[in-house]
């Protein structure tokens, strides 16, 4: 069999949100079979709880941004209903700690400089979407960024959806992105 058909789906470890309602920065919250919130009034338990209804009516729904914030699931409002009143930035931030499905071959097959994390099983990466609001009040996506190994990609856009810059482990690639557009909007990714 290829190493791509023995390929398993991702398994998602964790969930962090951050500048969503009352949620300031929630850290990675572990996704276990059980989980149980506890908190005040106000401490951004059901905001935390009602994103994953938030990101089905979003797929499920055309939009023009990757967000629908209001739907048949939940519904938070506007962009500006949605972020944190106490938000040091005009940004909500999303961000998903997963293991990747790469299979435990003990080769050096896929990453020969990586065999090491290869033989450990499965890679751990983050990626995370942070949302701006446009002055036309439309969520778009402002900046992508993925964590795996001891990799850093950084990928930041406009309202208009064009790459305005990208930063691979500390050294840009603005230059040469320019003429570069995010394909989708409509979607969270």
């Amino acid at each position: 069999s290829t190493l791509f058909g023995r390929l398993k789906p991702y398994k998602m470890e964790g969930i962090r949100i951050s500048n969503l309602r009352s949620i300031e920065d929630s850290d990675f919250v572990p996704l276990l079979p059980l989980n149980i919130l506890l908190g005040a009034n106000s401490s951004g338990k059901s905001s935390l709880l009602r994103t994953f209804p938030l990101f089905q009516q979003s797929l499920e729904t055309r939009t023009t941004g990757p967000i629908l914030w209001f739907g048949h699931l939940v519904d938070f409002g506007s962009f500006a209903d949605a972020k944190n009143y106490c938000a040091k930035g005009d940004e909500i931030s999303f961000s998903f700690r997963a293991k990747s499905p790469l299979p435990n071959t003990g080769t050096q097959e896929i990453f020969p400089s990586r065999s090491q994390a290869i033989m450990l099983g499965q890679i751990e990466m983050d990626v995370t979407l942070v949302l701006k609001a446009s002055p036309s009040k439309v969520t778009y996506p402002s900046e992508y960024r993925l964590a795996f190994l001891n990799d850093k990609l950084n990928f930041h856009f406009n309202s208009d959806g064009k790459v305005t810059g990208a930063v691979v482990n500390g050294v840009s690639f603005e230059d040469r992105l320019k003429t570069h557009a995010l394909v989708e909007v409509g979607q969270i990714f």
